[in-house]
């Protein structure tokens, strides 16, 4: 798999994207199961009523009540959290691969290759990277940004 690590943002500014923006790139896994492992989202306040009674419920208390930090959700769920959640500070996602339906307990990024087409990672609100064996994906986040490297592996 190929990695391609995103930056984009001035130096001192935060990135000038989120997961939302990633997630568009990615609409040919949109019948895939996609696993949640270990997320921060910060606020919600990008919805408002029964959308934003399901991101708390959802993407804060169901994700801290899971094991290990780790969900199985939909690709419509996914997108839902992205777009309320106002920033993603850390997190693994991933389009998992055909027939899989339950996450084995995660312990570091080289577990969610063996089980995923596409790993998007969020570090520490400093840059995002995509891992996938994807080439059209790759090739259209590369058009997308300005501020991005190909990586054989990822960061850990």
């Amino acid at each position: 798999m190929k990695t391609i690590r995103i930056k984009d943002h001035e130096l001192g500014e935060p990135l000038s994207f989120d997961l939302r923006d990633l997630l568009a790139e990615c609409q040919e896994y949109v019948g895939r199961l996609w696993g949640v492992w270990n997320v921060d989202w910060i606020g919600g306040d990008r919805c408002t009523g029964a959308e934003e009674e399901r991101f708390m419920s959802l993407c804060f208390e169901k994700l801290d009540a899971a094991p290990n930090w780790q969900l199985i959700m939909s690709f419509s769920d996914l997108q839902m959290c992205a777009r309320c959640a106002v920033h993603t500070e850390n997190g693994v996602f991933m389009a998992l691969k055909p027939g899989i339906e339950t996450l084995p307990k995660l312990r570091d990024l080289a577990d969610s290759e063996r089980i995923a087409d596409v790993i998007i990672h969020a570090f520490d609100s400093t840059f995002w990277e995509v891992t996938t064996d994807n080439e059209d994906l790759i090739q259209r986040l590369l058009a997308k940004y300005k501020q991005v490297t190909l990586h054989d592996t990822m960061f850990e």
